[in-house]
């Protein structure tokens, strides 16, 4: 089974997912909200799920607040349902209510490029 929201246990419990963004090979990057469709369903790279819980983080010297968060990325599907998200290369593992999104073959190099930002996300 791919990765997805609906097995991530914060503290022993499962947080609420409060939106993504999600990473083009063209390199754009949209937002979007549990109620929000993305501006484009093709060419995804990577997906990036926020919790609503928050930790500090010591970095450089202060405190940073990041969210909890489940990056997705080098799949063929990317999927919410208005509650999770997901990644799969199968498509018959995505919940049959689901907006689906669709991943795109670029060259590796660039991949590792976006997907290397989408793990730099850290807040909502």
């Amino acid at each position: 089974m791919a990765p997805d929201t609906r097995d991530f246990i914060v503290d022993g419990e499962k947080p609420s997912f409060i939106g993504a963004r999600v990473y083009y090979a063209d390199g754009s990057v949209s937002r979007l909200t549990l109620t929000s469709k993305p501006p484009k369903s093709e060419g995804v790279q990577a997906l990036v799920a926020f919790s609503d819980r928050t930790f500090r983080r010591w970095i450089d010297g202060h405190w940073v607040m990041e969210n909890y968060r489940l990056v997705l990325h080098g799949e063929d599907y990317y999927w919410y349902d208005g509650r999770d998200f997901g990644a799969t290369k199968n498509y018959v593992e995505i919940p049959p209510t689901a907006y689906v999104m669709y991943g795109y073959l670029i060259d590796w190099q660039d991949h590792k490029r976006i997907a290397r930002t989408a793990e730099g996300d850290r807040m909502w």
